[in-house]
């Protein structure tokens, strides 16, 4: 793996927060020993897979979603004797190997001791993003016990009292297709996928494990809120991430496309186009929060050369480059007080 040049690092302000391989989700399974492969269609997928197969029917939640994605990969193990630590190290294997993927979904709908929490360590330290669910059996409580072991910004856990109809599947089909960031996941209707049967109790104590389901609100079946499992938003955790990786290539593209970026402040200006651009845009894709013109509520900084140390003037290294900005974030509730006169 390369060294990298760029270097971009997100400090959080907010809690109570290649496009490459983002709109592309991987169905990890455990039916059968099959390569990574990324299909087109529901009938390749057929081509591989049992249509009873669980990585057969988390593709089929997915492709059937509208918006759906345009491709989905699927990467299966076998898995005679589960151990501690076999699904991330063959997940470590596959990203070696394949890494240009964004959305998880574990495929069994039985699961090992251990198997959501450790999926969500390593999505945590892959830079990766889960959206799990339970086992059918599961109650409410088990699955506030499980999701509370699972406190992390990278997965949302998606609990059904049917899971095999793969709601958790259905979800990333249906956000996959979307720009980052720029979709909250509450409020999202999915092909499929009938009301969950929990009680108002038992979706309050949910909700307050960080744990979404599917409700319906004035006969619209929807998502009942849009956050990940430490409470704070699945938009925000993939804003940050597609920020991150757009500045990284775009930077990185200055630098490689001219024969050298001059150490002066014309250079300087090279580097800060494209942090400005992806800022703008980030805007426009209604990422960043807008003033009342319009215009982004961001800033972006950069030294000048002649007040640059001398040592990271010889070293090649320009320090100090640093953005600030507003995400948008969306409205989940309103608050509406009306006066009523005779």
């Amino acid at each position: 793996m390369a060294l990298p040049d760029v270097e971009i690092v997100i400090t959080d302000q907010t809690r109570p927060l290649s496009q490459r391989g983002f709109g592309l989700p991987l169905i990890f399974g455990t039916s059968k020993a099959h390569p990574y492969t990324e299909y087109t269609s529901l009938s390749a997928v057929a081509e591989d897979f049992d249509t009873t197969d669980a990585e057969y029917l988390a593709a089929q939640a997915m492709f059937r979603q509208s918006p759906s994605p345009s491709k989905v990969a699927i990467h299966s193990v076998q898995r005679e004797m589960p151990t501690d630590g076999d699904l991330a190290s063959a997940l470590n294997d596959l990203v070696q190997r394949h890494n240009d993927w964004y959305w998880l979904v574990y495929a069994p709908r039985a699961h090992e001791d251990g198997d959501l929490e450790a999926l969500a360590d390593w999505v945590a330290a892959a830079g990766k993003f889960a959206v799990v669910t339970n086992e059918a059996e599961a109650s409410a409580a088990d699955i506030v016990a499980q999701a509370t072991a699972m406190n992390t910004s990278r997965v949302v856990y998606f609990a059904h009292t049917d899971p095999s109809q793969y709601p958790d599947a259905a979800l990333v089909g249906r956000m996959a297709p979307l720009q980052p960031g720029s979709a909250t996941f509450k409020f999202k209707t999915l092909d499929g996928v009938t009301e969950a049967s929990f009680s108002t109790t038992e979706i309050s104590q949910l909700h307050e494990a960080g744990v979404i389901t599917y409700v319906a609100k004035f006969g619209v079946l929807q998502t009942s809120e849009g956050f990940v499992t430490d409470k704070t938003f699945a938009d925000i955790t993939l804003a940050k991430d597609w920020l991150k990786a757009r500045m990284e290539e775009r930077i990185s593209r200055v630098l490689f496309v001219n024969e050298k970026v001059p150490y002066d402040n014309i250079g300087i200006a090279q580097i800060v186009d494209p942090i400005r651009s992806t800022l703008q845009q980030a805007t426009a894709l209604g990422i960043i929060a807008r003033a009342d013109d319009g215009t982004g509520l961001f800033t972006v900084q950069a030294p000048r050369r002649e007040d640059i140390d001398p040592n990271d003037r010889a070293n090649r290294i320009l320090p100090d480059v640093y953005w600030d900005a507003i995400l948008a974030g969306a409205v989940h509730r309103v608050r509406v007080t009306g006066v009523v006169r005779v």
